[in-house]
């Protein structure tokens, strides 16, 4: 009879625990990308080409911005002929110095000249392919700041991009977990957005405590391909007690 009387007050004081257990080891957590950039112009230039927009999917290697280089090639060609004269000019001295008909400081200039022009050739070669930007990993386009003909000046930003196929958790838990959390850690992401939960696993543990806060910067990624998820969505992390989950 007793135990008819005290088992509903406990199976009471057991529902009322379970929620607290489990925010006590949950934190709230945010999907970053691993790889996000913003595109810059390293040339004043003519956007002759800027074929996507806000949203559009990339491959690495694909073409983001094009400029009008026809007067960086003209630079490049009056830089070739250049160093076709200098090397012509080099080697007419070293055969007049075989001969004993020119001196060494010919010689010298001569030569100096030629590394002049072939190094103008690297520089101008290095600015024509500064004309194209390609994507440097596959992703996003998150925002365009510039459009078709219009000109742009050097380090002014084109494009932010990120890759969204690669995304990872960024928490903040309290640095006491460190007695039981470890790298490989199983967790759960439920995701506010999406209203989904996603198996998750702890990628690395922060270098340095908060000490203000007494807090660890955590990441972590989710485990599988799921296209919902975009960066910036936001969550809960909840993790298992410790000594009750997988590690």
């Amino acid at each position: 009879m007793f135990f008819k009387r005290i088992l509903p007050i406990c199976l009471f004081f057991i529902a009322l625990a379970a929620p607290l257990w489990g925010a006590e080891y949950s934190v709230r957590a945010l999907l970053v990308p691993v790889e996000e950039a913003t595109i810059s112009s390293r040339i004043d230039g003519l956007i002759v080409s800027l074929p996507v927009e806000e949203g559009d999917r990339f491959q690495n290697g694909d073409l983001l911005v094009e400029f009008d280089c026809a007067i960086l090639k003209a630079e490049l060609q009056k830089a070739h002929i250049d160093l076709e004269a200098a090397v012509e000019t080099h080697e007419a001295q070293l055969q007049l110095q075989k001969y004993g008909s020119g001196s060494d400081v010919d010689v010298a200039l001569a030569s100096a000249k030629r590394k002049r022009a072939s190094a103008e050739v690297l520089v101008t070669e290095t600015k024509v392919g500064m004309c194209i930007i390609k994507a440097p990993f596959s992703g996003r386009v998150v925002k365009r700041k510039a459009n078709p003909y219009e000109t742009v000046s050097a380090e002014v930003p084109i494009l932010e991009i990120l890759n969204d196929t690669n995304l990872k958790l960024h928490l903040l838990v309290p640095s006491h977990w460190l007695t039981w959390l470890k790298k490989g850690h199983e967790l759960m992401l439920r995701v506010d957005e999406t209203g989904t939960e996603y198996p998750a696993r702890v990628l690395a543990l922060g270098a340095k405590v908060n000490p203000v806060n007494q807090t660890l910067e955590v990441s972590a990624a989710v485990e599988g391909s799921h296209a919902e998820l975009l960066a910036g969505m936001s969550g809960t992390a909840v993790f298992s007690p410790p000594g009750k989950g997988k590690h």
